[in-house]
């Protein structure tokens, strides 16, 4: 957790070896993630493609994670990046997804059946 919330910090003061990081420390998560929400067919059909817009997600948000956010009570609770990021890339999945199916679905010739 230290680790992570130091690079973090690095990161939004602009250290791209950080970021960089950061970021390459969590693509097991990614890859977790994308794994337990699609189905197997899904995932070696769009797999890659959904990495890589997790990847952009996870570089945007290290600059909106807050270092400082408090409970609450008021109190200091330091957060995991992953967990901050959690239900973010479960929309990206999801959205991902559904992008790439109603395009595959307009590609379709329109068939009239009478």
């Amino acid at each position: 957790m230290d680790q992570e919330r130091k690079l973090i910090a690095l990161a939004k003061k602009g250290n791209g070896a950080a970021k960089e990081e950061l970021i390459l420390n969590h693509i097991g998560y990614f890859l977790f993630r994308i794994n337990t929400v699609l189905y197997p067919k899904l995932v070696k059909q769009y797999g890659e493609d959904i990495l890589q817009e997790c990847l952009l997600l996870a570089s945007e948000k290290i600059y909106k994670y807050n270092l400082r956010y408090k409970n609450k009570q008021g109190k200091r609770q330091n957060v995991y990046f992953r967990s901050y990021i959690w239900k973010a890339v479960t929309g990206v999945i999801i959205r991902s997804i559904k992008a790439k199916r109603e395009k595959s679905f307009s590609d379709m010739p329109n068939n009239k059946f009478i």
